[in-house]
């Protein structure tokens, strides 16, 4: 009978993208208006791609801010006449990967705390949230 010697796996080693994903996660949770996630947003991208684990804390940070943090909605619409790309970006991130109390939250404050110039954006912002429900 003969014994093989395994030899152990050799510890993990940071890589510089294992690296960005750990300071990406880092980053989100400080991100509480829209000003910090246009800027986080544009800071990261491409090298955080919009997919993934990246996606899907894009999605995280934007349903959050809006479920948790509504009253910066001028914030947005004020970066949204600038960067019209922008816009499609958020719309893009209320999606069914985040938290379903939140995307209710989120659909509650489009249809009842929208501010009266800004209820195309609420309108949109709702009906997405309602959309990423349906499909939970």
């Amino acid at each position: 009978m003969s014994l093989r010697l395994q030899r152990a796996a050799p510890p993990l080693v940071p890589t510089p993208a294992r690296g960005a994903a750990i300071e990406f996660l880092a980053q989100l949770d400080k991100l509480q208006d829209w000003n910090a996630i246009y800027a986080f947003i544009k800071r990261n991208l491409p090298n955080c791609p919009d997919d993934g684990m990246y996606g899907e804390g894009y999605s995280d940070v934007v349903v959050h801010a809006f479920a948790k943090h509504w009253s910066y909605l001028p914030q947005l619409a004020s970066l949204v006449a600038r960067d019209p790309g922008f816009e499609a970006f958020v719309l893009r991130h209320i999606d069914e990967t985040t938290d379903p109390q939140e995307l209710k939250k989120m659909r509650q404050n489009g249809t009842s705390r929208c501010p009266p110039d800004m209820e195309d954006l609420c309108k949109k912002i709702a009906t997405r949230a309602g959309e990423a429900l349906r499909r939970l």
